[in-house]
């Protein structure tokens, strides 16, 4: 997977995992970039390096809205510029489509899925998530879930990650991608075929 290749406008030489927080876009990214030998980043941890500040910190020293425009600063000015990377971005970053658009235009794009239960059972005993910081975080889940999956959607790929390993979920990713790009490389078209909910190996 050394060669660099691009289709309708689109350079495919990155990989970016969107999804709710806690579907596992760190963990499979990290054992993705090993894969591939691509570099893997954290757009929650870029931002935290540059600031120097922890994601809780930003939230409450600058709120949520100056937290999504140094997303912004990350996905418009940084991003752009990397190659062979996979990136693991934070929940909010995938389900704002301005940001999705631009991120598909410099990486092949995955959505991670895992139902609105999966998630609450992952994140419940994690502190660090500001936007869970209410009385009712399976309620609070559930509102965001139902505002942002529809955006999330517009990834080239889903894949869930249900009640499967780590490694199994990186095989798809992979499998996508590389479909991808033989279809691009042979025909110049897209068709990434999108994997079924809740599918179990």
């Amino acid at each position: 997977m050394g060669e660099n290749f691009h289709a309708e406008g689109r350079s495919y030489n990155n990989i970016a995992l969107i999804g709710f927080m806690g579907v596992g876009k760190s963990t499979c990214g990290k054992l993705l970039a090993r894969k591939l030998d691509f570099q893997f980043f954290d757009t929650d941890t870029m931002i935290s390096e540059e600031t120097g500040c922890s994601i809780p910190e930003i939230f409450r020293y600058h709120g949520e809205e100056g937290f999504r425009q140094m997303e912004r600063r990350v996905v418009q000015e940084k991003i752009p510029l990397m190659n062979r990377c996979v990136i693991a971005t934070g929940g909010g970053l995938g389900a704002n489509l301005e940001y999705l658009e631009s991120l598909k235009r410099n990486c092949f794009v995955v959505h991670l899925w895992l139902s609105p239960e999966g998630i609450y059972d992952r994140v419940k005993r994690h502190k660090g998530r500001p936007l869970l910081e209410t009385a009712d975080p399976m309620a609070r889940i559930r509102e965001l879930f139902e505002k942002r999956i529809s955006v999330y959607r517009h990834a080239d790929a889903e894949v869930s990650t249900l009640n499967r390993p780590v490694k199994r979920i990186v095989f798809q990713i992979m499998l996508s991608y590389q479909s991808l790009k033989r279809k691009t490389n042979e025909f110049g078209i897209i068709e990434t075929p999108r994997e079924n909910q809740g599918t179990s190996c």
